[in-house]
């Protein structure tokens, strides 16, 4: 790109030697104001070409801008002052080509992506004005037999006819205006309907080649109902018009990236001053590119995407652009934008850049906040699987042992003997009946499966040896592994009320609603470090499940407070 840049340099520097030496032919004339227009113009737009180039933009835009350039220099030159027959020939074929090309480029930049109906209606246009007012007039111009004896010779040159020249340049005049014109305004129809286009770098190039095409159009409607082409007063205006068009829009695309590298300043000094959090970030970017929908997700190590949170991230919307923000090969955030902004890619890699540093910083803590929450939900698994165990044991011991203790019971009992023997294997097995009841009551009450917390609590009091109220606040269903839980913190606090000796009665309130379980319990006469000793156990399956205990001690009083998610 820095050679064609170069080359195009060397045209606009030959072509405004030429239009010095030959003022009256040059289209802008020969004074310093009009050659630094124009030189300016079509430098500069050949400069915006090759630095979206070189940011590997697609390819028709970089190419189409220094095409306009290098056709601004060639329709400055002044044909019979034109130094070789190469220079010649490439005024005599693309030296009205600036407008149809400054339209081609209005119409790629407003919609780059998969522009089927925009590209068909571009090739057609460059390909009938190229041929009719360029190409196809110079295969029958000879610059003798024109009048023109200064000229070089004509490269092309197939066979002389003034008159067939003529009218092909009148036709190809037409024809070209006709091209201009629909570009231009198809350019602009569809510019009506993106917000905030100025502070696109590629909007202000969009308008600017607009603009520059409908005048275009004006130029070469005006030569084609001339009787000869000539250059005069209004030929002068229009082109010069043209090329103040051109630097305009060249000043607004440099304005445009110096705005746009001061977002990635203004981003990074937000992350200098204060690591924000990742909403903040999200916050902060979002009214930076001017998007209030942007959202940030997170990449796992395993592909999935995740929020800030840690939580799975939502299915992207229909419509919406994605950037990906990349480190080491390596997918670290998805930015998810409004598809308006994919058409100036460059604000959201500057914003991207600026805050580089706090996407690391989120995506690790997004990362560590998912292998959190995958890891509660790991721990609650186990204690789910647990308790789902404690419930199998208990129903083999029901069902099994249990069972055949009771039969051999009611075979004793059948059996008219009466001594002492008989009487001493009744009373071992029923103790032994009684003994394997508790153990199985202490793995999983049955209650609990039945009638949840509430029904298994009431079942407690019955054979506690301290008195037991219960007083229930709720009897909403809730999962089986809450219910267990909060059961284990109130059998342990009836066991520490037996062990004081008090034999004080033990308060309990069953509470919560919706997506939250508690229980209230109060014991009196406990020592408390003892009893929150005796607590830790229950404590860390409570943290299994998300839930928390915390204990007051008032007087010689003990509350004891859990409370777990249902959801």
């Amino acid at each position: 790109m820095l050679l064609a840049l170069a080359a195009v340099a060397a045209v606009g520097v030959a072509a405004m030697i030429s239009a010095t030496a030959d003022r009256d032919e040059a289209l802008g004339g020969g004074t310093l104001a009009a050659l630094g227009l124009q030189l300016s113009a079509g430098l500069g737009i050949s400069a915006a070409g090759a630095y979206l180039a070189w940011l590997r933009r697609p390819t028709s835009w970089g190419v189409l801008l220094m095409a306009i350039g290098l056709a601004v220099f060639l329709q400055e030159l002044p044909l019979p002052g034109s130094a070789g027959a190469v220079l010649f020939t490439a005024g005599l074929v693309g030296g009205s080509m600036t407008g149809v090309l400054a339209g081609a480029a209005a119409v790629a930049f407003s919609r780059p992506n998969r522009d089927w109906l925009g590209g068909l209606v571009v090739a057609s246009s460059l390909v009938t004005t190229g041929l009719m007012l360029g190409l196809g007039p110079a295969l029958f111009f000879k610059p003798v037999q024109n009048g023109c004896y200064q000229c070089a010779t004509n490269l092309v040159f197939v066979y002389s006819s003034p008159g067939l020249y003529n009218a092909l340049t009148h036709v190809g005049a037409a024809v070209a205006a006709l091209a201009c014109g629909l570009l231009g305004i198809l350019a602009l129809s569809r510019a009506s309907h993106r917000q905030a286009l100025l502070r696109e770098p590629n909007g202000t190039v969009q308008l600017g080649c607009a603009a520059t095409a409908l005048l275009g159009a004006a130029l070469l409607a005006y030569d084609a109902n001339a009787s000869t082409l000539v250059i005069d007063s209004t030929t002068r205006v229009i082109w010069l018009a043209q090329c103040a068009v051109l630097c305009a829009t060249c000043l607004g695309f440099a304005l445009s990236m110096v705005r746009t590298r001061y977002l990635a300043e203004r981003v990074a000094s937000i992350v200098l001053k204060a690591q924000p959090s990742p909403r903040r970030l999200q916050e902060a970017m979002a009214v930076t590119l001017g998007d209030p929908s942007l959202e940030i997700v997170y990449a796992r190590p395993d592909g999935g995407l995740i929020q800030a949170d840690g939580r799975p991230a939502s299915p992207t919307r229909a419509g919406v652009a994605i950037a990906e923000v990349t480190r080491n090969g390596n997918v670290v955030a998805q930015l998810r934008h409004a598809p308006d902004l994919a058409r100036s890619p460059e604000r959201v890699v500057q914003a991207a850049l600026g805050a580089g540093l706090a996407l690391e910083h989120a995506w690790l803590q997004a990362r560590l906040e998912a292998e959190l929450t995958d890891l509660a939900a790991s721990r609650a698994r186990l204690v789910e699987v647990g308790d789902l165990e404690r419930q199998r044991l208990e129903r083999n011991l029901h069902d099994g042992a249990q069972q055949r203790l009771i039969a051999l019971s009611m075979a004793l009992s059948l059996l008219h003997a009466d001594d002492e023997k008989t009487r001493q294997a009744k009373a071992v097995l029923q103790e032994a009946l009684d003994n394997l009841r508790a153990i199985a009551h202490g793995i999983h009450p049955v209650a609990l499966s039945e009638a949840g917390l509430a029904g298994a609590t009431r079942e407690l009091a019955e054979s506690a040896r301290v008195p037991l109220r219960v007083q229930p606040l709720s009897d909403e269903a809730r999962p089986l592994v809450v219910d267990a839980a909060l059961y284990r913190v109130v059998a342990e606090c009836v066991v520490l009320a037996e062990g004081s000796g008090s034999f004080a009665p033990v308060t309990v309130r069953i509470g919560g609603q919706g997506t939250e379980a508690r229980v209230e319990i109060s014991v009196v006469g406990v020592d408390a470090p003892a009893a929150l000793a005796a607590l830790e156990h229950v404590a860390d399956r409570l943290a299994a499940l998300s839930g928390e205990l915390t204990t007051t001690v008032s007087g010689d009083e003990l509350i004891v407070q859990a409370k777990v998610p249902c959801g």
